[in-house]
């Protein structure tokens, strides 16, 4: 078993997130993942740009979703169940339009 760590390779991957977001050896199960990182980009965004449509947080969020369809409906399910911390949905023109706003 002759084998090479790929200390170089992991090294450049990881984030000051993976250090910080977590004790370490935590029971919980919490971890940095790209869903944490898609999660704190929206929070950030919405609380930088109070009342941006769906469409445009989208658009300036760069997400670990493959499709834009795909980040638009999850960005709001978890929103709507209160996964993405910080942020609420309001809905304008008879649910046409939704907006996201900064809690508190």
């Amino acid at each position: 078993m002759r084998r090479k760590a790929l200390v170089s390779k992991i090294m450049a991957i990881l984030t000051k997130e993976h250090r910080t977001f977590a004790e370490a050896g935590n029971c919980d199960g919490k971890r940095f993942t790209p869903f944490q990182a898609t999660c704190m980009k929206v929070a950030a965004t919405v609380k930088a740009s109070p009342g941006i449509i769906l469409k445009d947080l989208i658009e300036s969020v760069d997400t670990h979703y493959t499709s834009t369809s795909i980040a638009r409906t999850s960005i709001l399910k978890w929103t709507q169940q209160g996964i993405i911390k910080g942020i609420h949905i309001e809905y304008e023109d008879e649910g046409k339009t939704i907006r996201f706003y900064p809690n508190g």
